[in-house]
C-alpha cells in the first residue's frame, strides 16, 4: 500500500529558520561566554583559589598634654594553628588535651568548624610565660602550632579618664575578607570617635587554597602601618587628682578646668566612673548600678545653675544701663512683685539691707536679683546668656555633650503649650526654674568672665586651632568686668561672702561664686531623702589678676563644692605657671604642636545660700 506525503513549504521553511536562529544564538552566547568575558571568569575562577587574610596593625596610643600614657598598648602572645587540613588539627587539639583541659579544646574544635580551614585557628589567647616555656617542644615539633603577637589596650589612669577615652574589646586577630579590621572594637570614648585613626592600616596576606579550603601557600601582599597617635589637651596627673578628690568622697559630681585663653580642656573628672579594663569583658557590669558610672555627667549631666548664673545677671543689668555700680536696693527677705500676691523669699530670711552689685554677688542675694529678673524680662536676660554659651550645643568636640536649656517664650509656647509668666524670669534670674547646663557649658562661661569675653570654644586635642564663636561678639564691649571680677573675689574676701569660711584661711589667688541648686521644693516631705537634696557648684578662675584657668565643680545631693575646689587649687596653682607655659613631652620623634597660650559644705549653718523660691 502506497503513502503519499504532501510537504508543506511554509512550514519546512518557518521551522528551519527557527533552527538556524536558535543555533546562532547559542553560538553567539558560546562567543560571549569563552571570548568576550573570558577574562572576567577566569579571575573568578583565580578568586576560589585565592583568598585574603587582614592581620590588623598595632592601635596608635593617646597621651595627654604631657606626653603620659592614657591608652596603651600591652603585647601579648597567642597561639593559633595556621593552615591546618581537619586531620592535622583534630590530632593537635588532642594532643593539646592534657595542658588545658577538655572545655578549651571542645570550644576550639566548635569554632574550627564555624571558619574556613585557611583562616589561622586561635587556640589561645595572651599566654603566660610558664604556657610559653611548656609549648616550645611543641612548637619545634609541629610547624603548623604558631605564636603571634597582638596588642591589647591598657590604661594607666584607669577610672579617672575612663568616660573621656571610653575602651575596647578584642576583635579575632585574623579575618578574611576584612579590610577594616582592627586589633580591638573600640566601644565608646575617644577610642570610638577617632577609632579611623588610631586602629591604622592591616597588613594583607594572600593565600593560595585547593578546592577544601586548606591552605597551599601564603604571601604577604602589604605590611601594617601602625596607627595615629592622639594628644589630648588633658593634664593627666590634674584630671587624677580631680578624679580622687570626689571619688574619695563616694559622691556624685564632676569637675571640669579650662584653660582661659586656649579653652583646651585641662581637667574633665566625673564620679563615679568604671574600671576600663574591667568592663571590657563585662559589658553589663555597672548597667543597674543606681549611680550611673557609664554616666559623663562632666559632659552631658544638666543641673540648675542656681546663683552660679548670678555674675551674668548683673552684666546684662549693668550693660543694659538698668543699674549702676552704685546702685543700692533694700532686701527685706523677700521680693514682692507690684500688683501681685505671690513674694519670693531670699535664702537670708531677714534680709541684707542696702544691697548693690557687689555686695549681692558676694553675699548672694536673692531679692536683688529677683528685681533685675523681672525687670529685664526674659528676652533680654536670654540675649545676654546665649552671649556666654547657655544652650548652644558644642558639637564641634569629638564626644557629645548635653546642651542645657536657655528657656524663651517660644520655647515654653511650643513645648509646654503656656504662656511665659513673670514668675518665671524671676526664678530664671537666680538659675533656677526651667534654666539648665551642663558643668562644660558653666566651665566656658566662667573662662568667659575671666578673660573679658575673649576664650575660644573648648578643645579636647592639643594644638587645634581656635574656634571663635560669633555668640561672643557682644562681650568685646562689655564694661564692667573688673566690677564683676572685684564682685567675685569678694566672694572669698568678705568676711560675709559665702566661701570665705571655707577659703579664706588657704590663701588662694582665686576668684568665683557659690551655687546651691535647689531639686524639690523646700516644702516637699522627701527632701530628708539624699536623692532629693540640694546640688552645691562653685566656680572659679585663678590667679586673680592675670586669669590663667577656669574651674567648676559641681556635687549632687551634696554640700561640699567649696572644700574640694579649694583642695584642687591647693594642687593646681603652684603649677600653672610651668605647666601652661613649658614645652610638652611628646614621645619618640612625632611633632608636638606648641600651646598656644596668650581652675562642702555651706559656708556656715547659720547663713546657708539656698535657692529658695517660697
Amino acid at each position: 500500500m502506497a503513502f503519499n506525503y504532501r510537504v508543506d513549504r511554509a512550514r519546512l521553511t518557518t521551522l528551519s529558520l527557527f533552527y538556524a536562529l536558535l543555533s546562532l544564538i547559542l553560538l553567539a552566547r558560546l562567543v560571549i561566554l569563552q571570548v568576550w568575558q573570558y577574562p572576567n571568569y577566569q579571575q573568578k575562577s583565580a578568586m576560589n583559589l585565592k583568598a585574603l587574610l587582614y592581620e590588623p596593625a598595632f592601635r596608635g596610643q593617646i597621651f595627654d598634654r604631657e606626653g603620659r600614657l592614657l591608652s596603651a598598648n600591652e603585647r601579648h602572645w597567642d597561639l593559633y594553628i595556621d593552615h591546618g587540613t581537619e586531620k592535622t588539627i583534630k590530632q593537635l587539639l588532642e594532643s593539646l588535651r592534657p595542658l588545658w583541659g577538655e572545655d578549651l579544646t571542645q570550644s576550639v574544635w566548635q569554632r574550627a568548624a564555624t571558619q574556613p580551614l585557611f583562616e589561622p585557628l586561635l587556640v589561645k589567647r595572651s599566654l603566660t610565660p610558664e604556657e610559653m616555656a611548656h609549648l616550645s617542644p611543641w612548637l619545634s615539633r609541629h610547624p603548623v602550632l604558631q605564636l603571634k603577637e597582638r596588642s591589647l589596650r591598657s590604661y594607666p589612669y584607669g577610672a579617672s579618664c575612663a568616660h573621656l577615652i571610653g575602651y575596647t574589646q578584642p576583635e579575632r586577630l585574623f579575618r578574611h575578607h576584612r579590610p577594616e579590621i582592627s586589633s580591638e572594637r573600640p566601644i565608646v570614648g575617644l577610642e570610638a570617635r577617632y577609632d579611623h585613626l588610631l586602629k591604622g592600616q592591616p597588613s594583607k596576606i594572600s593565600v593560595s587554597k585547593n578546592a577544601q579550603n586548606h591552605c597551599i601557600d601564603k604571601e604577604r601582599v602589604r605590611s601594617a602601618e601602625s596607627g595615629q597617635d592622639l594628644q589630648l589637651s588633658i593634664n593627666a596627673r590634674w584630671q587624677q587628682q580631680a578624679y580622687e578628690l570626689l571619688a574619695s568622697r563616694q559622691i556624685c559630681g564632676s569637675i571640669i578646668v579650662l584653660d582661659v585663653h586656649t579653652g583646651e580642656i585641662l581637667v574633665s573628672a566625673s564620679a563615679p566612673s568604671f574600671d576600663p579594663e574591667k568592663i571590657r569583658y563585662e559589658p553589663a557590669l555597672y548597667h543597674h548600678d543606681m549611680q550611673r558610672p557609664l554616666f559623663y555627667r562632666a559632659f552631658k549631666g544638666l543641673y540648675p545653675p542656681a546663683s552660679l548664673i548670678k555674675p551674668f545677671i548683673a552684666i546684662a543689668a549693668l550693660e543694659e544701663g538698668m543699674i549702676q555700680p552704685q546702685t543700692h536696693i533694700n532686701d527685706p527677705g523677700y521680693y514682692q512683685p507690684q500688683g501681685s500676691s505671690q513674694r519670693f523669699h531670699d535664702w537670708k530670711k531677714r534680709g541684707h539691707g542696702p544691697v548693690n552689685v557687689q555686695k549681692a554677688i558676694a553675699q548672694s542675694c536673692d531679692t536683688f536679683f529677683y528685681i533685675l529678673g523681672d525687670q529685664l524680662g526674659i528676652d533680654v536676660l536670654h540675649s545676654w546668656l546665649h552671649c556666654f554659651g547657655f544652650g548652644v550645643t558644642f558639637d564641634h568636640l569629638p564626644l557629645s555633650t548635653g546642651t542645657g536649656l536657655l528657656p524663651s517664650k517660644i520655647w515654653k509656647s511650643e513645648h509646654l503649650k503656656a504662656p511665659w509668666y513673670r514668675g518665671d524670669s524671676i526664678q530664671a534670674a537666680i538659675g533656677q526654674g526651667y534654666v539648665s547646663a551642663t558643668p562644660l557649658h558653666l566651665a566656658y562661661a566662667t573662662a568667659l568672665i575671666a578673660s573679658k569675653g575673649n576664650t575660644p570654644l573648648p578643645q579636647i586635642l592639643k594644638g587645634q586651632e581656635p574656634i571663635w564663636p560669633e555668640f561672643i561678639k557682644p562681650l568685646q564691649q562689655v564694661q564692667c568686668w573688673d566690677l564683676i571680677h572685684q564682685s567675685m573675689e569678694k566672694v572669698i574676701e568678705s568676711p560675709k561672702g559665702t566661701a570665705h569660711r571655707r577659703l579664706a584661711s588657704l590663701g588662694l589667688d582665686i576668684a568665683g561664686k557659690t551655687g546651691t541648686a535647689q531639686v524639690i521644693s523646700h516644702q516637699t516631705q522627701h527632701r530628708s531623702q539624699k536623692k532629693y537634696r540640694d546640688h552645691s557648684l562653685f566656680m572659679s578662675y585663678a590667679p586673680k589678676r592675670n586669669p590663667q584657668i577656669a574651674c567648676v565643680v559641681i556635687v549632687e545631693n551634696g554640700s561640699v563644692a567649696v572644700p574640694i575646689a579649694g583642695e584642687l587649687m591647693q594642687m593646681i596653682l603652684p603649677e600653672l605657671g610651668t605647666t601652661l607655659q613649658k614645652d610638652n613631652v611628646w614621645p619618640d620623634d612625632v611633632d608636638n604642636p606648641a600651646l598656644q597660650s596668650h581652675q562642702s559644705q555651706p559656708m556656715f549653718q547659720d547663713q546657708r545660700e539656698s535657692e529658695y523660691l517660697g
